[in-house]
């Protein structure tokens, strides 16, 4: 199975994947906390109101970390505990369903194997190339745009 996900979703979960790699190395800091949660909230996931402030870092760490990671606010890692992030959840994006299903099982996999695993470290290389190439593209339609409007200014001045 695939999913195609909008290109604004993907260069958000290319953020996510980038501040968690960069911003969370195993020990919880308030501007990794602030970063992954603003993040994950960007990315649609909408939580419950009594969720505490830590709830959407939390999912974008339990989603996308490895199971080295320090769970913020006291949640924990497991998807049936009752202090798992799952519990804050009031709903997740549509878009980003499979991806989630992906992640939660290659976690499983690879804790099962023994085997330590991150999914933001692992896509944090691709994730900086899809900013890189976003921005080039950005710039090379703001240059496309520049170009169009030249000739009609100067058929509209004369």
């Amino acid at each position: 199975q695939h999913k195609q996900i909008s290109q604004s979703n993907r260069e958000t979960l290319a953020k996510v994947m980038i501040g968690i790699d960069e911003r969370w190395p195993g020990k919880v800091t308030p501007e990794a906390l602030e970063l992954v949660g603003k993040l994950s909230l960007e990315l649609g996931v909408e939580l419950k109101p009594d969720a505490p402030l830590e709830a959407a870092a939390a999912v974008g760490v339990w989603l996308f970390g490895s199971a080295d990671d320090e769970m913020p606010g006291g949640f924990d890692r497991e998807e049936l505990s009752p202090n798992s992030p799952v519990r804050a959840l009031k709903s997740f994006p549509q878009d980003l369903v499979l991806v989630g299903r992906c992640t939660i099982l290659i976690k499983a996999l690879s804790s099962r194997l023994g085997v330590p695993w991150s999914l933001a470290k692992e896509w944090a290389p691709i994730a900086r190339e899809v900013l890189r190439i976003g921005i080039e593209e950005e710039a090379e339609l703001a240059n496309d745009k520049r170009m169009l409007r030249a000739p009609l200014r100067r058929v509209w001045r004369s």
